[in-house]
């Protein structure tokens, strides 16, 4: 759909949706029946949120979730827009097709931009984390502005812990980064009115439980949107996907090598994860590469590590976490792109089944004991053709890999995330956050511990 931001609607018509939506005081209500609100907010949705025509890109960040997103609860902040130059009081509270700036940022500006064409529309999206090395040297410590095709508004981003930044942004990304944990009290209290909070994390909560704001200081869920690997949030990040659509060489290969097992992390974080491969070792010949092990994979000679990759059979692809939907790149890159069949342990095996290829992977919780699953691994290696039914699925598709933060936050995307916090106040009833009125109870119980695995004390 192109064209006007509401085709076909008088003014009357727009005033009434914007009001029934976000009901202010002192403002008059023109109420649509629920044919109208329905045919109304569809066609806006439509214009923000076309679909996607392929399987490949249906997958895609923010083109996998369909879903309308999540309805706005705002957060009082006892602390006031400081950026009075840019915005008059005036300006602050005064309704543009029924929604000020202080009540949404992002919702005001876009509304303002469609009736007043002269309005230099600019949405400031904080990524709230101190830049890296390689981000500074890239610029990306400064505000850079993107123009966003077919919307009325470009973006600003930038990386900064600074709360000046803070507070002049409408949008604010809070991300996992150098500084540890969050000042929650801060935060909380900085937080400017109309202001959006997006979640991005692709770890475990095991990782990452600074995400949770202590009970004591709020309660409920201060993200507006979810960007998130776990199913149901509102932008897709998960690290991997099958996709059925053109199928790809069947067989294994020749393999000259049994096992291998790659880790940057050795001391244990969710599960005693080194012993567990130590333990394996003593019946196996597994190879361990990187700071665990003896053999080396350097990341600058990345192309020679992925042909001595393709020699082996198995890959242990072994999480640091026992987190439900956490499956990281060590099942869909380090395993799949380079031909070897997965022995996974971390997610649940439905989360598994639901997103790997068929009859792909070898989950260790399958094997009541180290003795069976070693005769198993022996009879695999032994028997080719038993060997090669794990790449039976190459029939049918192939398996595609995620998006890395620097692409879901590079500027096209960040205009695509804009376009999902529009639909945040048009479509609340299906959204995450709707379904999620207490973050904590979403994030925290999914981390389970086992406490053996194969008769090894884990």
């Amino acid at each position: 759909m192109t064209g006007k931001f509401i085709p076909k609607m008088g003014r009357k018509y727009q005033t009434g949706f914007l009001s029934v939506l976000i009901p202010l005081a002192l403002m008059s209500v023109v109420v649509f029946n629920a044919d109208e609100f329905r045919r109304a907010g569809r066609n806006i949705y439509l214009y923000y949120h076309p679909r996607r025509s392929s399987a490949a890109q249906s997958n895609s960040v923010y083109g996998g979730n369909d879903k309308p997103v999540a309805h706005v609860k705002r957060l009082l902040a006892k602390e006031e827009i400081t950026d009075t130059a840019k915005y008059s009081s005036q300006d602050m509270n005064t309704a543009i097709n029924g929604v000020t700036y202080n009540e949404n940022r992002v919702l005001y500006k876009f509304y303002k931009a469609t009736q007043d064409p002269s309005y230099d529309c600019v949405i400031r999206i904080l990524k709230y984390r101190r830049p890296k090395a390689e981000e500074v040297y890239l610029n990306n410590d400064e505000w850079m502005r993107s123009k966003c095709e077919g919307m009325p508004c470009s973006v600003e981003t930038r990386y900064s812990l600074n709360m000046k930044d803070f507070w002049d942004s409408d949008v604010v990304v809070i991300m996992p980064g150098n500084e540890g944990n969050f000042e929650w009290k801060y935060l909380l209290r900085s937080r400017p009115p109309g202001q959006l909070w997006a979640l991005y994390s692709r770890e475990s909560p095991v990782h990452e439980p600074q995400f949770t704001p202590p009970s004591s200081l709020f309660k409920g869920n201060p993200y507006n949107l979810s960007m998130t690997y776990r199913s149901g949030s509102d932008v897709d990040l998960s690290y991997g996907h099958f996709v059925r659509d053109s199928p790809s060489n069947v067989k294994g290969g020749t393999k000259s090598r049994l096992m291998m097992w790659m880790a940057s992390r050795c001391e244990p974080l969710g599960w005693e994860r080194t012993k567990f491969v130590h333990n394996l070792q003593e019946h196996l010949d597994v190879h361990i590469y990187g700071k665990c092990g003896t053999f080396e994979c350097p990341k600058h000679d990345w192309d020679n590590c992925l042909i001595e990759m393709q020699k082996y059979k198995f890959y242990l692809s072994l999480e640091n976490s026992e987190c439900s939907e956490y499956i990281t790149e060590k099942f869909w890159s380090n395993a799949f792109a380079t031909g070897m069949v997965p022995i996974v342990f971390g997610a649940r095996k439905e989360d598994y089944v639901r997103t790997a290829p068929p009859h792909s992977f070898i989950h260790l919780n399958d094997f009541s004991t180290m003795e069976e699953f070693v005769e198993y691994i022996n009879l695999l290696d032994r028997n080719e053709t038993l060997y090669n039914k794990y790449f039976e699925w190459k029939k049918f598709g192939r398996t595609y890999m995620g998006t890395g933060f620097r692409t879901a936050l590079n500027s096209q995307n960040l205009c695509n995330l804009t376009k999902k916090l529009v639909e945040i106040t048009l479509y609340p009833e299906n959204s995450w956050r709707g379904r999620t009125p207490d973050f904590g109870k979403w994030w925290n119980p999914t981390c389970e511990h086992q406490t053996e695995l194969l008769g090894v004390n884990i």
